[in-house]
């Protein structure tokens, strides 16, 4: 057996190393051979002891394991060359568990790691995911560049051309609304907000820029948010940026990158157990991505109760039904409140403690 050299390939896992080499022992003196990745090892026997000699890339230990779940790949139409392809891998760490998908234009980022979805080799046993692991230290300076750039451009056109900026600042700014002079009134009552009284208006500017990143038409959206929740729960007002979020959440990117508490509640909703994991682990270990999925769930919090403010004075999402007891004959067919079914609460506590009498603890045999 012996090596030559080869051309090497484009896509670096097809690459085979090899090493020639010479042992002189008074025992023995021969020429072996040890070639990367192949599991039969040279062996030889000294003094009793057996020694085998492999040739392995070096290996760098991650905090953290990464397992494969899935690997899917699409095919041109009538041949064999792959079109696309991802892998579905779930992030052990500690007893936290963060699954996500790697696809070729779609890198996973977590603890500062970056995985890419470098290749794939087809086998007889089957589709070998190769992932390529980055570590980068300097990820955020492109980030920091092209904020400066921006601010240099705005600096520089107020310097040389502030009438220009001006109006065109104030041709963002005042756009009226015919809503918003009727909300005029509505939006200087004042409440209590982290500690100090504010008038409501204030109130909604921080908790839309807090959901959007924009205050405009804020008193508007929390008049529609307090009267009219069944609405506003379809109104899409959270901004969410981050792929790899929208991709553990399976939502479609749109351009607007808003979306509405429903379709972010639904999609969250079988996601729990792992924002709880998330939760029980130490705040400094978080990811980026972990951190921004935590955001996320209070941001939907927030809205939730913010929906929920007058839920004691709007009618409930029931209906008193005719057959009911004495003293609530009054209401039946009627869509009531919290505050009006307020006045009956003993009579339904009444009632509800004679059902369990006769039927028991059993909510099946009701």
């Amino acid at each position: 057996m012996h090596l030559t050299p080869d051309t090497l390939k484009n896509n670096d896992e097809e690459n085979m190393a090899g090493l020639t080499y010479q042992i002189k022992h008074s025992d023995i003196n021969d020429i072996f051979v040890s070639i990367e990745d192949v599991p039969k090892y040279p062996e030889i026997s000294i003094s009793g002891k057996k020694y085998s000699f492999a040739l392995r890339r070096e290996h760098r230990e991650l905090p953290f394991s990464i397992e494969l779940l899935e690997f899917k790949k699409e095919l041109y139409p009538s041949s064999n060359m792959a079109k696309s392809y991802q892998s579905t891998v779930q992030i052990k760490d500690g007893d936290m568990r963060w699954q996500s998908v790697i696809s070729m234009n779609e890198p996973l980022r977590y603890k500062g790691y970056t995985f890419f979805q470098s290749s794939f080799i087809s086998t007889d046993q089957g589709d070998i995911s190769v992932l390529a692991a980055v570590w980068n230290v300097g990820r955020a300076f492109p980030y920091l560049s092209g904020i400066l750039m921006c601010i240099g451009l705005i600096l520089h056109l107020f310097l040389r051309k502030p009438k220009i900026a001006a109006l065109a600042f104030l041709f963002i700014a005042a756009t009226p609304n015919a809503y918003a002079l009727e909300a005029k009134d509505f939006a200087q009552i004042p409440i209590l907000h982290d500690g100090r009284v504010k008038p409501i208006d204030s109130f909604a500017r921080a908790q839309l820029k807090a959901l959007s990143g924009s205050e405009k038409g804020a008193i508007e959206w929390l008049v529609e948010v307090i009267f009219d929740p069944a609405k506003a729960e379809s109104n899409p007002v959270i901004k969410l940026t981050n792929p790899e979020i929208l991709r553990l959440l399976e939502i479609t990117p749109r351009a607007s990158r808003l979306y509405s508490y429903r379709e972010l509640s639904g999609a969250l909703r079988p996601k729990q157990d792992l924002i709880l994991s998330i939760i029980k682990s130490e705040e400094k270990y978080r990811s980026p991505q972990q951190r921004e999925l935590i955001s996320l769930q209070e941001k939907l919090v927030t809205l939730r109760n913010l929906m929920g403010s007058l839920s004691a004075l709007l009618p409930l999402s029931i209906t008193v039904p005719d057959n009911v007891i004495e003293g609530l004959k009054p209401y039946a067919g009627q869509a009531i409140s919290y505050y009006y079914a307020l006045e009956f609460r003993g009579l339904l506590q009444n009632a509800v403690k004679q059902t369990v009498k006769v039927k028991g603890e059993n909510i099946d045999a009701y």
